[in-house]
C-alpha cells in the first residue's frame, strides 16, 4: 500500500504533482483524476531490470523490514531473486504472477482484485494509453523527454540524466534462449502492449514532423 491509499483526499488536494510507480487506479484514492504520463519499456529490458534491481537490494529490504508489515512482501521479493533469471520469470515463487505482463496489469488497473491473467487486461491496457496526456518509450528517452516538454510547455534542462541505471544488468544478447523464449512467453500481453505503444508513438511523430 502507497502513502497515496492511507492519506485523506484533503490532504492529497495540496499537491498538484504525483510521481512514483503508481497503476491506473490511483485515481481512486485522489480528490480528482489525475492527467496520466507514463514510459513504456521494452518487456524484456524490463525483466531483466526488474530482476537485477530487486536482486541488488532485496536481502537489505527483507533484513530491514523483519518486524514490519512490510516484512512477508519483501521476503517474497528476497525468494523471487534466490536463483537466476529463469526462476524469476516462471519459478515457484510467491511473486510470479504478479510479475508477469506488469506494464499491461498496471495500466489496465493495477488493482490486486483485478486478475492479472484477465482475458480483457490488454484491451483495457490500450483503452487506457489512449486517455493519457503523453506515453513516452523507454528506448527513444531522448526523443520522448522532447514530445513531453512541447506537450507540458516546459524547457528541457542541460544536465537531464537517466539516474538509477545499473551498468552490470546483463545485455539481452547475452541471456540464454531458454530465458528469453520464457521472459517472452509469460509476458506476451505486455510485448503485444509494447507494439501498440511503440507505432502510435512513432506515427505522432510522423505526423508532427
Amino acid at each position: 500500500m502507497t502513502d497515496i491509499e492511507i492519506a485523506s483526499k484533503a490532504f492529497l488536494s495540496k499537491y498538484k504533482y504525483f510521481r512514483g510507480h503508481f497503476s491506473y487506479d490511483i485515481y481512486k484514492y485522489l480528490p480528482e483524476k489525475p492527467i496520466y504520463i507514463t514510459m513504456l519499456r521494452d518487456p524484456v529490458e524490463r525483466v531483466v531490470s526488474h530482476f537485477e534491481y530487486w536482486k541488488t537490494h532485496s536481502k537489505s529490504w527483507s533484513a530491514n523490514h523483519i518486524n514490519s508489515d512490510l516484512a512477508n512482501k519483501y521476503e517474497d521479493q528476497r525468494k523471487a531473486v534466490a536463483h537466476d533469471l529463469l526462476y524469476f520469470v516462471s519459478g515457484d515463487h510467491p511473486r510470479v504472477k504478479w510479475l508477469a505482463n506488469l506494464q499491461t496489469w498496471k495500466i489496465a488497473s493495477g488493482s490486486i482484485d483485478v486478475d492479472p491473467a484477465s482475458p480483457n487486461l490488454l484491451e483495457l491496457a490500450k483503452e487506457h494509453l489512449q486517455e493519457f496526456a503523453f506515453f513516452g518509450i523507454t528506448e527513444y528517452f531522448s526523443v520522448s523527454l522532447v514530445q513531453l516538454s512541447h506537450i507540458l510547455g516546459f524547457a528541457i534542462s542541460d544536465s537531464s540524466k537517466r539516474l538509477n541505471v545499473n551498468a552490470r544488468r546483463p545485455a539481452v544478447k547475452n541471456i540464454p534462449a531458454k530465458t528469453l523464449d520464457a521472459i517472452m512467453e509469460h509476458n506476451q500481453l505486455d510485448m503485444e502492449l509494447y507494439r501498440f505503444a511503440l507505432k502510435a508513438f512513432k506515427d505522432k511523430l510522423v505526423l508532427q514532423n
